[in-house]
């Protein structure tokens, strides 16, 4: 087709399954053929059809803890000593994850992946931008941009991080005779 087929207006475009009309199309596979027809309006031949893909969609992806990640009381609590792995899902692949993390103090950042498969794994420097990151609870949000840009929905990790890597720690106070009266004293002694 040569721009002055176009100038002349005498190009025609046929797709099959009315694909330009369509609001549920997402991702499909569509032939696509065309026709110049003379100057004089006698009809051309078409010609042979090219598969084109429409692609309007991409999945919001979800991030949890990897499996085995989660130390908390239940596997699914979001609290973790280890934090060391995220499992990513409903990615597309080549597409550019981007997280958004809020960490303990208040402060927002941003780190972003390649999608490797439609569910890999990505380490905690990945995520949270360090590979030892610091106690406390954590918002992290995911979100994808394909190939062809399409931008997905953000996901919120629910439950947040609780990252909590400190053993509890047990103090104990120093009595002494002059801090009881003397029944409590008798009864501590005995």
């Amino acid at each position: 087709i040569q721009a002055a087929d176009l100038a002349a207006k005498s190009v025609s475009f046929t797709f099959d399954n009315a694909w330009w009309g369509s609001t549920t199309d997402v991702q499909a596979k569509k032939l696509v053929t065309a026709r110049i027809d003379t100057a004089a309006g006698a009809a051309g031949s078409n010609s042979k059809g090219v598969l084109a893909l429409l692609d309007t969609y991409v999945a919001t992806p979800k991030i949890a803890l990897a499996s085995g990640q989660d130390t908390g009381s239940s596997s699914s609590d979001g609290i973790t000593s280890l934090a060391q792995k995220f499992a990513i899902t409903d990615s597309e692949q080549g597409a550019t994850v981007t997280f958004t993390v809020t960490n303990p103090s208040g402060a927002t950042s941003t780190k972003t992946v390649v999608a490797s498969a439609s569910s890999f794994n990505v380490s905690a420097s990945e995520v949270l931008g360090s590979a030892s990151p610091t106690d406390g609870t954590y918002t992290i949000k995911v979100k994808q941009v394909d190939a062809v840009g399409n931008v997905s929905s953000e996901f919120t990790m629910n439950p947040s991080l609780k990252l909590d890597t400190q053993a509890p720690t047990v103090s104990f106070a120093t009595l002494s005779d002059s801090n009881l009266s003397s029944t409590e004293a008798q009864s501590f002694e005995q």
